[in-house]
């Protein structure tokens, strides 16, 4: 069975952008921990690693701006 064209060559494409953990924690606003688990997991590319992050919801840097939302301005009355 052939290999695929991806499979073929063990260099990744040199135009991909990729994620480092500094990177990574920066855009997601992440622990050092968790930043290095999901990079070994799932791998540095900065493509797959933003589906797989917006996909359970997590969009760049939305923690700050939702931590600092006051109880009385939230969506649905928290609090």
């Amino acid at each position: 069975m052939p290999r695929s064209r991806q499979e073929q060559s063990p260099l990744p494409s040199v135009m991909e952008p990729r994620y480092d953990v500094a990177s990574l924690r920066r855009r997601y606003d992440i622990d050092r921990h968790e930043a290095e688990r999901l990079l070994r997991r799932f791998g540095n590319s900065k493509h797959e690693l933003d589906l797989l992050l917006s996909g359970k919801g997590r969009t760049p840097t939305h923690r700050l701006r939702e931590v600092a939302t006051p109880d009385n301005k939230a969506a649905f009355g928290i609090g």
